[in-house]
């Protein structure tokens, strides 16, 4: 009986020992501070759109108006050119110098050259006497200086087009374009175009209008578009000849352009399928601008 007794003792105390360490874990998992650390990534597509319009409208009530329009077109299409040993020379010497006013020059010694000078001017003239101003004209704002008001439009418009042009020439000892002490001292408007190659399109184009009143609104407006397509250049040294010759070209300014007052415009070349323009536009309102 006594060893059953203590046998059981025991048991019991090892049970009460085996619930109170129970009870004291538990109690710890309660009270725990945990601590979590997470990373999260996020990929996102962002598209922005900005899109703004300006309207800026112009509001003039005009006593008169001046408007210009220059328009050109310059085509070379199918051209076949074989001008084997076809030696050319275009020479500007000591030429179209101290001119007053308008002066154009074209010279072309090569093939299927379009060349031009268009010039369009428009003036709207006052003379001090504004007029009657019309029925239901707005009323002139404040510091608007007296005299009316004038609008000048300027608008120059050009195409050059080159296509399905093909050049075979070969052996060509010189093609040379030269101006030599020539288009200098001018005053006002000098344009020059001078081609000795083959299917060129050159061209200056000039559109001006102007206003001699106080105030108003000037607009102008230039516009070009140059084409190459198709075009097929076979230049080179013949199979045949001994020695061989092949392509010479020269293009030379020399003691030229100096010294010009005004609008002044110069295309030259000795190629083949080029596109050459000069486009100003010019509108002016107002009656001291310097020059008119």
């Amino acid at each position: 009986m006594k060893k059953l007794l203590l046998t059981c003792s025991v048991s019991a105390l090892l049970v009460g020992a085996a619930g109170y360490a129970d009870a004291q874990v538990e109690g710890a998992w309660l009270h725990a501070n945990t601590v979590l650390n997470k990373s999260v990534t996020t990929n996102e597509a962002i598209t922005i759109a900005t899109n703004v319009a300006i309207v800026q409208p112009v509001v003039t009530v005009a006593d008169d108006a001046a408007e210009s329009s220059a328009t050109a077109n310059q085509t070379n299409t199918g051209n076949q050119d074989c001008g084997n040993c076809a030696e050319k020379a275009d020479v500007l010497y000591y030429s179209q110098d101290s001119n007053t006013g308008l002066t154009s020059v074209n010279q072309a010694g090569g093939n299927d050259n379009n060349q031009g000078t268009l010039v369009s001017a428009a003036v709207d003239s006052y003379n001090g006497n504004t007029g009657t101003t019309p029925s239901g004209t707005p009323t002139t704002p404040s510091g608007t200086p007296t005299g009316g008001q004038g609008f000048a439009h300027a608008q120059a418009e050009a195409q050059q087009t080159n296509a399905a042009n093909d050049v075979e020439a070969v052996d060509l000892t010189f093609r040379n374009a030269l101006i030599d002490h020539s288009d200098n001292g001018n005053n006002g408007l000098t344009y020059t175009n001078q081609a000795t190659g083959n299917n060129n399109n050159q061209l200056n184009e000039l559109s001006l209008a102007f206003s001699e009143r106080p105030s108003g609104t000037a607009l102008a407006e230039a516009d070009l578009g140059q084409f190459n397509t198709g075009n097929t250049v076979g230049e080179g040294a013949s199979t045949t000849e001994s020695p061989v010759v092949g392509i010479n070209k020269t293009a030379t300014v020399t003691a030229s352009l100096n010294n010009n007052v005004g609008v002044f415009g110069v295309n030259q070349t000795v190629g083949n399928n080029g596109n050459q323009a000069n486009i100003v536009t010019i509108a002016a309102v107002g009656s001291n601008l310097p020059g008119f």
